[in-house]
């Protein structure tokens, strides 16, 4: 590949990559994209006779959606409107995107799938919610079409609980060691400031402890660290400013600085700060990890409410079982003592006493007689009810806290936008407030060191 090509942006994104790996020819001229999904998302405009001579970011359709509010400064979908009882709506995990297009190019391909009503895929979350006619399609249609572009698909739920599981124990693992280390080199970092305050050290342990401190502090740097450090070189490859960025370059700063004095045989080391800086940060990923992990449970703890299942009784006939997504509203559901109700409705039969925890807090057993509304996924402790169903599947209270508790998971919050719109301008900023004070104080003849370590702690 050419040099051109090493440096070039993609035709149809416009992120500057180190290589360009796929390449097509449109109308005589060579074009590039940095991943398969910009590639796949330029030719279906293409063909649509879509592309005019500015950019496909530029277009005007991207403006006017823009100024509608319909994408985001940054191409972010706005949030889906409610879902209407009469469709319903999934969430699926989605792996393997590199870059925005490739989320632009699932939407595209999804809008095009029929019965598909609407399509949002979530490039930062790696998350889609799809509303969908099933009529039409299934959850698991859905999901081969999506993996047929080349990326993975799950539902949202086992498979994002197992996956955050992991993450999180591998998050307290590097949090654990990090700890660990940090407080052993700050123990060996007190007795080199000893010297400080008058108390002579012998040449040879005041020249053994820095090294000591820099084999301690490499792997809590490196291996512990490695998830902050990944994050931020990788944005700052893309050319992109975000937090990790910002500690990336502190902590390698002051790693190398620390190393340099090492080197040469100085003490006054700062591996005690930026093994302390790492253990802290850990803390806090773990922290919002952990956190996640506890949202995606309470989710899969309410679908496991529902029965697979469901008893109905006819007129003249025997009780039958049916499939729970066969119950339709006015059938009459009859369920005995430690079974869990499959739908919302109103007791026109028997009574009992039923357990609603989950649903309202309510900590004892409620009573339920003929008239009384009871819910989806709560549980009769004792009697049996029967009942006519009001609501079932996606009409069902549990059904809207799960969609709730979902979109609170897969969904950004308007201070979360903000909060986007700012670091990406905060970041820049404080980048360019430690570079000026870096210039100031060297200028003014402080040491090298002493300069980087004022920049730093801006």
């Amino acid at each position: 590949m050419s040099t051109a090509a090493l440096t070039a942006a993609c035709d149809l994104c416009g992120l500057e990559q180190r290589s360009l790996p796929y390449q097509a020819e449109y109308d005589g001229r060579q074009r590039r994209f940095c991943c398969r999904g910009c590639a796949q998302v330029y030719a279906i405009l293409h063909e649509s006779g879509q592309l005019g001579d500015r950019p496909p970011w530029e277009s005007p359709q991207a403006k006017a959606a823009r100024e509608l509010g319909l994408l985001g400064g940054d191409g972010e979908v706005a949030p889906p409107p409610e879902v209407p009882l009469a469709e319903r709506e999934v969430s699926l995990r989605i792996g393997g995107m590199w870059c925005p297009a490739c989320a632009w190019l699932i939407e595209a391909a999804l809008r095009r799938q029929r019965g598909v009503i609407d399509a949002q895929v979530f490039f930062v979350s790696d998350t889609a919610r799809i509303r969908y006619d099933p009529s039409r399609l299934t959850v698991d249609s859905l999901q081969d079409r999506i993996r047929r572009l080349g990326y993975a698909a799950a539902p949202f739920g086992e498979e994002r609980t197992s996956r955050e599981h992991r993450e999180t124990q591998a998050m307290l693992l590097r949090m654990g060691v990090a700890a660990i280390l940090a407080m052993n080199v700050m123990a060996l970092n007190v007795i080199l400031y000893w010297e400080l305050f008058g108390v002579r050290l012998e040449a040879e342990v005041k020249a053994a402890f820095p090294w000591i401190c820099l084999l301690l502090a490499t792997p809590c740097v490196f291996w512990a660290g490695w998830p902050i450090l990944h994050r931020g070189v990788t944005a700052a490859w893309r050319g992109q400013a975000n937090m990790e960025t910002l500690l990336t370059i502190s902590i390698l700063a002051t790693f190398g600085y620390s190393l340099a004095i090492t080197v040469t045989g100085g003490f006054l080391v700062y591996y005690d700060t930026v093994t302390m800086l790492v253990t802290l940060i850990l803390t806090g990923k773990l922290l919002d990890a952990a956190a996640r992990e506890r949202a995606s449970r309470a989710v899969i703890h309410l679908y496991r409410r529902l029965p697979t299942r469901a008893r109905v009784r006819s007129e003249g006939a025997r009780d039958r079982y049916v499939p729970l997504a066969d119950i339709r509203p006015g059938d009459r559901v009859v369920v005995g003592a430690g079974e869990a109700l499959p739908a919302d409705g109103v007791v026109v039969a028997g009574e009992g006493t039923v357990d609603e925890s989950m649903l309202t807090g309510e900590a004892r057993p409620v009573a339920r007689r003929v008239g009384d509304t009871v819910l989806a996924g709560t549980r009769v402790v004792a009697g049996e009810l029967c009942y006519r169903v009001a609501a079932c599947g996606e009409g069902t209270r549990l059904a809207q806290i799960i969609r709730h508790v979902e979109g609170s998971l897969t969904t950004k919050s308007n201070a979360e936008r903000r909060a986007d719109r700012i670091a990406r301008v905060f970041v820049p900023i404080v980048l360019a407030l430690a570079i000026a004070t870096f210039w100031f104080w060297q200028s003014r003849g402080l040491p090298t060191g002493d300069a980087l370590i004022r920049a730093v702690t801006v």
